[in-house]
């Protein structure tokens, strides 16, 4: 078992960020969304529809399964003033795309794959950006305060600077593992790779975060906590 599963103090910290209300999205959405629905005859005939590129089959996609792409950006990237834009770039591209989503293929797949896809290509973006202006993340005023108790807006700020300095696909197999609470084989299709190649990226990414979260003396005390 990982050092960030079960019940010590900063695994329960890392269940807790899942709790935490996503800015800019009613609780309705998310709450309705958050595990779109599974009844197969349905989601055959929302892809169906989307496919022959029916109107009413674009709405349904954008109003049912905008919280559980809200609340996966939400978990990859953390708080963010642009977490609508980014949204809208998940079903902008999901409609362009449509045509690869495949016969018998999981709607709520597919669209996760494409919003991993967002994450990482932001993630990136940004880092190119604050090495090009020479900027501290602390400079760059995209996060917004999240609704919680003190303890755990402090956990969701100190983890989220840690995953920061992760590497891109590193950090996106840890949020979708630890925060997002996914199997291995879920985040498997999610960021279409190897089951062997998600453990991989996740053993290091469970190292690479141990270490850099010892140097916050916040993380470090509940990592002190976790192994007495």
């Amino acid at each position: 078992m990982s050092r960030f599963e079960g019940e010590r103090p900063l695994g329960v910290a890392l269940v807790a960020l899942s709790a935490v209300s996503i800015p800019n999205v009613s609780s309705a959405s998310v709450a309705a969304s958050s595990f779109p629905r599974a009844e197969e005859e349905e989601t055959t005939a929302l892809a169906g529809g989307l496919r022959a590129s029916k109107t009413w089959a674009q709405r349904e996609l954008l109003v049912d399964y905008r919280g559980y792409v809200a609340r996966m950006l939400f978990r990859v990237l953390g708080p963010r003033n642009d977490i609508d834009d980014l949204i809208h770039d998940v079903f902008v591209r999901a409609l362009e795309c449509i045509d690869r989503l495949a016969e018998g293929q999981s709607v709520a797949g597919w669209l996760g794959a494409i919003a991993v896809f967002v994450a990482r290509e932001d993630i990136r973006k940004r880092r190119r950006r604050k090495w090009l202006s020479f900027l501290s993340f602390d400079a760059i005023p995209d996060r917004e305060s999240v609704e919680g108790s003190p303890e755990v807006s402090r956990a969701l700020s100190a983890v989220h600077d840690v995953l920061e300095t992760l590497d891109p696909d590193e950090r996106i197999v840890f949020a979708l593992r630890y925060i997002d609470e996914r199997k291995l084989e879920e985040i498997a299709q999610l960021v279409r790779c190897s089951l062997a190649t998600v453990k991989r990226r996740l053993a290091k990414a469970d190292a690479t975060f141990a270490m850099r979260a010892a140097d916050d003396p916040w993380l470090a005390s509940w990592f002190e906590e976790g192994t007495r």
